[in-house]
């Protein structure tokens, strides 16, 4: 069985809706099937997450590319059968009980990008060496090929990402003295900020930041990990091929938690503790002003456009972002890391070669550009990034228009072994920070004691 981390990105916006016909089949709670089960070898099974009508920014891509590819494939029909939930881990889990058979594995799956190389190795997907082939591969920004690379071999694409920013609310930060054009250069810029706003406005959360198990990933990715990368340490070691034990990057990052804990300069606990807190922060917090600077990922503005999760207009000019600055603002200054979904084929699947053409379909700079202008996602690669179709679609959302640039140079996090493990122990390291059940240097005691014992002996260093 694959282990599985808590989502990392909001699906409210980028759910599957919908039965269409090309034809696409309606969704099944826990529907599939190859393409054996489902119509012989003409028959092409996609799958995905329904996760509510909110949006059909997803399910409206895969028909375009449906259509196109029924250009080139007039005898193929195409079936998109997705699993109905709510919840990423449940999704996970159903699609791992379909690609469990041949009868009943989809030809091609939308795969979480932290999942591909644990996947990969546990054999549940088909590599797909002729990507390197593909146009579009080689467009692909560096980090983005490397991502779904498992010892050399890609075995997705990716199709969409995120980035991290620091969203602050101008008129509160002018209202502590500092400017509306605030740029941090380091984390300690960023604690001075946070006490001088907690010393003018004490009514509202100087800095949020994702910490503890109940939001899982996203503590563990933009609530530790971000902030780690712009240091001197790694998680991993890709030179020696181990696991951090631990070093300077670990103790100031979790120095810089706990200070934000024991000056009060944090989210309560009853907003972190909260497994829907996301969607709090994003559509109740931020548009009361409740909130003066967060951490969070690039679709955070895209939910107040009109027809979004909860529109805002006010929210673009309340609303500005920062990057986010290395440690001590040594070069290169500022750093990322980022997500993001991807296009595999599971190993079980029946008919191989027609899912890759698929993929190779899908993966068209137009359709992709189309997708990612309405579903609050970001490009992978510059033929889309610089297509007109995209610019275009994002020129109401400037703090969006803010993130494109940081894909091309983003970080992603070491997804394979025990990865998946270890993410859940920074999850909880973080949270009892926040809770004052550890210090700095207990926690990095305990990561220590994690890592040993997730990755076992002779993987770890430091």
């Amino acid at each position: 069985m694959k282990t599985f981390g808590t989502a990392r990105r909001r699906r409210a916006t980028i759910g599957l809706a919908g039965v269409a016909t090309l034809a696409l089949v309606g969704a099944a709670a826990c529907g599939g099937g190859s393409s054996s089960s489902s119509g012989g070898k003409n028959t092409l099974v996609i799958t995905g997450q329904y996760s509510g009508p909110t949006s059909n920014t997803l399910v409206n891509w895969w028909k375009a590319a449906a259509a196109e590819f029924k250009k080139t494939h007039p005898d193929v029909t195409v079936k998109i059968n997705n699993i109905v939930t709510t919840s990423e881990s449940t999704y996970y889990s159903k699609l791992d009980l379909l690609e469990r058979s041949s009868s009943t594995s989809p030809n091609v799956v939308y795969e979480d990008s932290f999942l591909v190389q644990s996947d990969a190795a546990a054999g549940y997907l088909a590599p797909m060496p002729q990507l390197k082939n593909f146009s579009e591969w080689k467009d692909l920004y560096p980090t983005f090929q490397k991502v779904t690379e498992y010892n050399g071999t890609p075995y997705s694409m990716m199709t969409e990402t995120d980035v991290q920013q620091i969203y602050f609310d101008k008129a509160l930060l002018q209202k502590a003295g500092l400017p509306a054009n605030w740029k941090p250069t380091s984390l300690n810029d960023i604690l001075t900020a946070a006490e001088a706003i907690k010393a003018k406005d004490p009514g509202v959360i100087p800095l949020w930041v994702y910490t503890g198990t109940p939001l899982g990933e996203a503590s563990s990715f933009r609530g530790f990990q971000v902030l780690l990368l712009g240091t001197n340490s790694r998680l991993y070691d890709n030179a020696t091929g181990k696991w951090e034990t631990g070093g300077s990057g670990f103790n100031q990052v979790f120095n810089f938690l706990a200070e934000l804990h024991s000056k009060g300069l944090e989210e309560p606990t009853a907003d972190w503790s909260n497994p829907n807190a996301g969607t709090v922060l994003n559509s109740q917090l931020m548009p009361a002003q409740k909130v003066a600077m967060a951490i969070d990922g690039s679709w955070v503005s895209t939910q107040w456009l009109p027809g979004e999760a909860a529109p805002w207009k006010n929210g673009f000019s309340t609303y500005s972002v920062a990057d986010l600055p290395t440690a001590n603002g040594q070069a290169p200054g500022v750093t990322n890391l980022s997500g993001g979904w991807s296009l595999a084929i599971p190993a079980k699947s029946s008919n191989q070669s027609l899912a890759y053409q698929f993929i190779e379909t899908a993966n068209s700079p137009a359709l992709l550009a189309k997708y990612t202008a309405v579903s609050g996602q970001l490009p992978v690669e510059s033929n889309v990034a610089n297509n007109s179709i995209f610019t275009s679609g994002i020129s109401s959302d400037p703090l969006f228009q803010e993130a494109v640039k940081y894909a091309s140079t983003t970080n992603y996090r070491p997804s394979f072994g025990p990865y998946n493990t270890l993410s859940t122990d920074i999850a909880a390291i973080t949270g009892q920070i926040s809770l004052g059940q550890l210090t700095a240097a207990q926690a990095e005691k305990t990561w220590a004691s994690d890592v040993k014992q997730a990755a076992g002996s002779g993987k770890t260093e430091g």
